[in-house]
């Protein structure tokens, strides 16, 4: 029996070493061992996609943003709306009090003033705007951009997330092939290493070949070690993705890419330009903001105002020479500022200035899209 001592087995040796201790529990400082995770997740791409976009919190903020948006132009729609106030009273005041007027030849003539009976009003009160000079129109298409607005944070959101989620998840998934890979290279390199020796003890080959077997079979265990921490690397990085909690391990089942069925792209250059300008989530923002500050600059202009007011009371107060009664108005009342110290138009002068800044950095990207 031949025995064979070189410094490539002695590394061998010691790999399978460090394996072993690597594999073996670990003991945390009081002597027990770490718990086992509490539970086992497995995700597909298309699940896990679809598990990090229901659970993240952002996500969950901007659609309770989204829904506060559509409420307000909810109620920016309703500005056209005629409003209706009812108003009721009911009062009673004392004590009884009256003054005597003379007659000259006749008995005095007594008045009551003010009596301790309940006196009770009311009055219904309809408002009605008749026009308002088209700013209220500005006003639902300013709600109409900022739920666009809300809407583009959200998707923007929801693509970022698909986008690194898929990533992490198709790293993860290369990352375990690639340790089944060092797998069966360490296997096939430990074979080749076994048949060099027993030719070795034979006497058909050269010692030269047994450590040449040793180093290549050493370079596979060591590149399996790498293999199998860049798995780990991996799937932490997706779990962290995923927002997974630290006492869940996570497991994933490989998309198969061979059997999907990708369409080949049929587009001119003048088309993917109109495609990225009308789909950029960056570009349609800026877009958004300025169409936002040119309507707030507009709206911010002194508008006359004209609105139809109706009102109706009734009171039942037998106070003084007053009896139960009940009366109507109608008002036309138009309202316009004449002077207001330019406040309007400063305003007006400072959202200009910030659609002007905006409408700069808008040109830039939509080259640098064309660009890209």
């Amino acid at each position: 029996m031949n025995l064979i001592f070189s410094v490539p087995g002695l590394f061998i040796t010691l790999s399978f070493l460090m394996s072993i201790f690597t594999a073996a529990p670990v003991f945390a400082q009081d002597g027990q061992t770490q718990e086992d995770p509490l539970v086992i997740s497995t995700f597909t791409l298309e699940s896990a996609v679809e598990w990090a976009i229901e659970n993240n919190l952002e996500i969950e903020q901007l659609e309770f943003e989204l829904i506060a948006m559509e409420s307000g132009l909810q109620n920016a729609r309703s500005l056209y709306m005629p409003s209706l106030d009812l108003n009721l009273n009911s009062r009673m005041a004392g004590p009884e009090s009256s003054i005597e007027i003379p007659i000259p030849g006749m008995e005095g003539l007594e008045l009551e003033v003010l009596s301790s009976d309940i006196v009770n009003t009311g009055s219904l009160i309809l408002t009605q705007p008749v026009y308002m000079f088209g700013s209220i129109a500005l006003a639902r298409d300013i709600a109409r951009i900022r739920v666009e607005q809300a809407q583009l944070r959200l998707d923007r959101k929801v693509e970022t997330i698909r986008r690194d989620v898929e990533e992490a998840f198709l790293n993860a998934a290369l990352a375990r092939d690639m340790v089944d890979i060092a797998h069966r290279s360490v296997e096939t390199s430990g074979e080749r290493l076994r048949l060099v020796i027993v030719r070795f003890g034979a006497g058909d080959a050269a010692r030269f070949d047994v450590l040449r077997s040793e180093v290549s079979h050493a370079i596979s265990m060591e590149e399996l070690l790498q293999a199998e921490t860049a798995a780990e690397l991996a799937l932490s990085a997706l779990a962290r993705k995923l927002g997974s909690h630290p006492g869940v391990e996570i497991e994933i089942i490989s998309p198969d890419l061979a059997n999907r069925n990708y369409p080949e792209p049929e587009i001119t250059l003048l088309e993917a330009w109109d495609s990225a300008i009308a789909n950029r989530k960056d570009y349609l923002a800026l877009s958004l903001m300025v169409d936002l500050l040119d309507i707030s600059a507009d709206l911010n202009r002194d508008r006359p105002e004209l609105i139809l007011r109706g009102n109706y009371s009734y009171s039942d107060s037998t106070t003084g020479f007053s009896t139960t009664h009940d009366s109507w108005s109608v008002v036309l009342n138009l309202f316009c500022n004449l002077f207001d110290g330019g406040r309007s138009e400063s305003l007006v002068e400072q959202a200009e200035a910030y659609r002007d800044a905006v409408s700069a950095p808008l040109q830039e990207t939509r080259t640098l899209i064309e660009l890209e």
